[in-house]
């Protein structure tokens, strides 16, 4: 005990001599700081003085570089709009060669649509006449025949049929241009044309038989029915053809020589002598500006490395106040230090034991809600998976657990389904 208390002494006196040591430390540096802060306010008012006297000297070069400025200013923005109306005038004018352009081919497309249409429909014309000429030849045609030889509905949705493919083959080659257009509109005028007298012919020749009724109560038409559909077909045929032939040339009037150099923007002769002569101006008031411009530049640095001088000493009042606070805290912290740690090392011993039962709280919980969530996986709801029997509420059923309408899952071991359809412990 006397060995120990004696130990004890020691490094106590120890102890007590290393914090008088740190604390003598820190009083030279405290006041080390101290000197550096009085020695930096010290030189603050006379780098202020060189600051003010530098903006003075800024400001009275700013002024005299005013004019110049602005002059350059100006003549910046006066080249800026010559060259922004150079380049508007350039797009306004391409818009409008395009516009023509477009126009001229718009109507060079109208025009090879009124020609290849216009033959189409004639020669379409022109056949539908001569079928109607040689209708006895075409009524005893073999294809005439063949359709005699269906029942009304097959020979319709054949005649229909084959239309459909003439109208959808006749659209495709009327979208080209030259003669693959103008017979794509003949086989597209052919696909209303063909079914409609096939289907007449068959009527025609399965009246003969005596195997249908006439639609106008006479097995044969008079002769000058054919010749007016013929004469109105041949009549057709000159209009088609007529619009074909007469249909108007597409306009090719010349673009103007001033829309034409307009259209080359800047890079046009008269343009670009406007654009080099306020250029040439933005150039004179440049040199104008140079001297200026350099005194303005010159006395904003000597503000700004016044300044800087400035920020520094600022800057350095500022650390050196730091350290002394800082220096301060650290004597005063010292005497209380080896009491902090003792209370850190409570605290710390309080935190981990508080840490190591809050854990075991979370795992007893988890455990509890593991328990709790275990649910038969057959039945929607929760249903004791460890129960002898559950049967319906308000049933004959003797328990021992009892449910409401519940979702049969998987295999209904309970028997609550009775008619099988999913649904467990229906009311009715």
């Amino acid at each position: 005990m006397v060995g120990a208390g004696i130990l004890t002494a020691l490094l106590a006196l120890l102890i007590g001599n290393v914090a008088t040591g740190a604390a003598q430390d820190l009083s030279a540096n405290l006041a080390d700081a101290e000197a550096n802060v009085a020695k930096v306010e010290a030189e603050l008012p006379g780098q202020r003085q060189q600051v003010s006297a530098a903006e003075a000297r800024y400001r009275a070069a700013a002024r005299n570089a005013a004019p110049a400025v602005r002059d350059l200013r100006q003549s910046k923005a006066a080249a800026s709009r010559v060259h922004h109306e150079l380049v508007a005038r350039e797009r306004q004018a391409r818009a409008q060669i395009a516009a023509a352009q477009d126009q001229h081919q718009q109507e060079v497309d109208d025009r090879d649509e009124e020609v290849h249409n216009g033959v189409g429909f004639g020669l379409a014309a022109l056949i539908a006449g001569l079928i109607a000429l040689a209708w006895g030849f075409f009524r005893t045609s073999a294809p005439v025949a063949a359709l005699t030889e269906l029942d009304l509905s097959r020979a319709v949705g054949l005649c229909v049929g084959g239309g459909l493919l003439m109208l959808i083959v006749g659209a495709a080659l009327g979208s080209a241009n030259g003669a693959v257009g103008a017979l794509g509109s003949f086989v597209f005028c052919l696909g209303f044309i063909l079914p409609t007298a096939l289907l007449l012919a068959r009527h025609s020749a399965e009246v003969q038989k005596g195997r249908s009724k006439p639609l106008l109560r006479q097995k044969r038409l008079p002769s000058w029915v054919p010749q007016a559909i013929a004469g109105l077909m041949l009549v057709l045929f000159l209009a088609g053809t007529g619009s074909a032939v007469f249909a108007p040339d597409a306009s090719s009037e010349p673009l103007s020589a001033q829309l034409e150099e307009e259209a080359k923007g800047p890079a046009g002769e008269h343009a670009s002598e406007e654009l080099e002569a306020a250029q040439e101006e933005v150039e004179q008031a440049k040199l104008q500006a140079a001297a200026p411009l350099a005194r303005r530049q010159k006395a904003q640095r000597q503000l700004a490395k016044a300044r800087g001088g400035l920020n520094r000493l600022q800057d350095q009042l500022v650390a050196t106040t730091s350290r002394q606070r800082s220096f301060a805290r650290r004597l005063l912290a010292l005497e209380a230090r080896e009491q902090r740690e003792l209370e850190r090392e409570e605290a710390r011993a309080l935190r981990e034991q508080e840490a190591q039962e809050e854990v075991e709280a979370e795992e007893a919980e988890e455990y509890e809600e593991e328990l709790a969530s275990e649910c038969d996986p057959n039945y929607s709801g929760c249903l004791d998976p460890y129960s002898p029997d559950y049967d319906c509420e308000g049933g004959s059923g003797d328990g021992p657990d009892y449910t409401g309408t519940v979702t049969v899952l998987g295999e209904d071991h309970y028997g609550l389904d009775a008619d099988g359809d999913g649904t467990g412990c229906e009311p009715y």
